[in-house]
């Protein structure tokens, strides 16, 4: 019994880290008219109302119907337009990874904003700015310091910010939003960006058609951060558990790719 109670206990650990990681709605599925004017994507807070439409739905989603894009409206002292949520959470996950596309003239600045805070203190903030316009679908990896102070909620803000004196054009969509990268077998399975070989491996593994140094991370099943290094000639995972893990292949534009792949011995 005794036994059983400690598995129990650790399952329910294990949900709770999991779901914990989740953003809400951080599929931009759900959408609801919340100011009696324009929608915006549910539990997520824009700047919307009766003037003012920044944030909608883009209907070539990444995954699923829709997708979140900001657009900047004119606010009398430049233009400015976002889509924000703030929810409870407890600790640093070890990235935020979503996918976007943006278009931005050289005066425009749109990326993403993560700041943790306890109470109305903020404790760690980190951003990633948009480089190179990206017309199609890139996966982005924005790594977080998984510092241990104590927190209770976090809020990430997608934005697009146009200068009063400096007139430009921009706006960023976002899909697909999530703390830690790909989480459960199911995704792993899911996930073909990367060729990873043997699979299951036990000793070396390698990726297919990659052959420049590029930096890697791998994360096991609650997202936590278990091996990293450049790839070179291959990967020696020995020193890992048994498991499913995930393989992030970082480029030096945040843009990451990823494979699933399980250890077995």
């Amino acid at each position: 019994m005794k036994a059983l109670t400690i598995l129990l206990g650790f399952f329910l650990l294990f949900i709770q880290k999991t779901t914990a990681q989740e953003i809400p709605n951080g599929n931009f599925e759900s959408w609801g008219i919340y100011n009696g004017w324009t929608e915006e994507p549910t539990e997520w807070n824009t700047p919307n109302n009766q003037l003012i439409e920044t944030t909608v739905k883009d209907l070539e989603a990444y995954a699923g119907d829709f997708a979140m894009r900001v657009n900047p409206y004119n606010m009398g002292v430049g233009e400015y337009g976002w889509g924000n949520i703030d929810f409870p959470i407890t600790y640093i996950p070890s990235s935020l990874d979503f996918y976007a596309k943006w278009d931005k003239t050289s005066t425009a600045a749109v990326g993403v904003d993560i700041t943790f805070f306890n109470e109305d203190t903020p404790i760690y903030t980190t951003s990633w700015y948009a480089q190179e316009n990206v017309s199609e679908w890139t996966l982005i990896h924005i790594p977080l310091d998984q510092i241990e102070p104590i927190m209770d909620h976090v809020t990430v803000n997608v934005y697009v910010s146009i200068g009063d004196f400096a007139p430009g054009e921009g706006w960023i969509s976002v899909d697909q939003m999530s703390f830690g990268g790909v989480n459960g077998i199911e995704e792993l399975t899911l996930n073909k960006d990367l060729l990873l070989f043997p699979n299951p491996v036990s000793e070396m593994l390698y990726i297919k058609d990659v052959v420049s140094s590029f930096s890697y991370e791998i994360y096991d099943q609650l997202g936590k951060k278990v091996a990293n290094g450049v790839y070179g000639s291959g990967i020696d995972v020995r020193s890992l558990a048994s498991g499913s893990y995930t393989l992030s292949l970082i480029t030096q534009k945040a843009v990451v790719r990823k494979g699933g792949f399980v250890i077995e011995k």
